[in-house]
Parts: structure tokens; C-alpha cells; sequence
């Protein structure tokens, strides 16, 4: 065991005395130092003087139940990020959800695990909140983090406005501008198409 995890500090909180001395010897022999309490009154109040690495809780208990010292412990400053694991003989799967929405690590209950099970729940837990207190837990690894694709440039923007109509004409034959020319106009006192005489195309002898 290494002089970090010797110093790791936990807080039994139940009211069975039995229960209490037999955890206590096994963590300490695992090199944690284990403070007890027997309700949930004392419980909160030594964690707020000791400020323990993890709380073991039971449910059932004199003056202050379970479910209020959690509440209570997660509602003070000085205590609500402390892990808490609720050791309990309560099975309802609606007291574990109770209890594990009120804030509670996990849920274990006393005839389903073994001592050395419940003592590894506490390593674990101890484990993650001091990566939690150190960043490491969810950091995201740079290494090898996929690049991101190039940003094109934005396309040049052209006016929407339509450019005007455009005429086509048509050139002329050989490139010149036709000319019509216009039929002679008669003298206004003459009039149109008068034939000579004869006479005054061969006199008369």
C-alpha cells in the first residue's frame, strides 16, 4: 500500500456496532484511516470536522435517518463533494432510487455483498474523485484528435442585377445602308401623263 493511499480517510456512519469494528479492522488493514459514527447526526457532524475521502452510510438508523444525512451532507458546502456509498439492508428498488438521486455513489445492500466486494466499491470511488479533483476524468486525449477539413474561401460575390438586352442588327448587303429613291414629283399645274399634240410634232406645211 502506498503512503498516498494510507493517507485516504473513511467515515462509517451506522448505528451496528458489529458492523462498524469489522469494516474498520479490514480497511485499516487495506491502510485507510476509518472514523465512526453510529447516526446520522454524529455522521454529519464528523464529516464536516474530519472531511473524510468517502462516506459509508447505512439507511436505517436513530435520530437521523439515511436519506436525511445525505441530504444534509449534500446540501453543506464543506461536504457535498465527498462520495458517499449507501450500505443498507433496505432492497426496495425505490429506496435505491431515492437514494441515488439524492447524490449517493452507489446503492449496496448488506446480504447481497462481502466485505472485500463493499471494500473494492470504496477503492474505486476514491479512485475517480481524486481524478476528479485532478481533471483527469473526461479529459479529452489531444493525440491523435482527427483535423478538421479545410475552410474553402468564400466564393466572389457577383451583381444580381441583369445586364441590359442587347439589339442585333443586321448589316446591310456589302456593308453600305440601302437606298430607295423616290419617283419625281410633276409640277403641281401639269398635269399627269398629257400626251403632245400631233400637230406639235410635225407642223403642218
Amino acid at each position: 500500500m502506498s503512503n498516498e493511499q494510507a493517507s485516504l480517510r473513511v467515515l462509517i456512519v451506522d448505528d451496528d456496532q458489529t458492523l462498524c469494528d469489522m469494516y474498520a479492522e479490514r480497511l485499516q488493514v487495506e491502510g485507510f484511516e476509518v472514523i465512526v459514527a453510529h447516526n446520522g447526526e454524529e455522521g454529519a457532524a464528523k464529516a464536516v470536522e474530519y472531511l473524510p475521502d468517502v462516506i459509508l452510510l447505512d439507511l436505517m438508523m436513530p435520530k437521523v435517518n439515511g436519506f436525511n444525512t445525505l441530504e444534509i451532507l449534500k446540501s453543506t458546502q464543506e461536504t457535498k463533494d465527498i462520495p458517499v456509498l449507501l450500505l443498507t439492508a433496505l432492497i426496495q428498488e425505490e429506496n435505491k432510487q431515492r437514494g441515488l438521486q439524492a447524490g449517493a455513489e452507489d446503492y449496496i445492500i448488506k446480504s447481497e455483498s462481502m466485505p472485500g466486494t463493499v471494500i473494492d466499491k470504496i477503492k474505486e470511488v476514491v479512485a475517480r474523485a481524486q481524478q476528479r479533483k485532478s481533471g483527469q476524468l473526461g479529459a479529452t486525449p489531444t493525440q491523435g484528435a482527427p483535423t478538421p477539413p479545410p475552410v474553402s474561401p468564400p466564393s466572389p460575390q457577383y451583381p444580381t442585377t441583369p445586364p441590359p438586352p442587347t439589339t442585333t442588327s443586321v448589316p446591310p448587303a456589302y456593308g453600305q445602308p440601302q437606298q430607295f429613291s423616290q419617283p419625281p414629283v410633276p409640277p403641281a399645274n401639269t398635269p399627269p401623263n398629257t400626251p403632245t399634240p400631233p400637230d406639235q410634232i410635225y407642223p403642218q406645211p
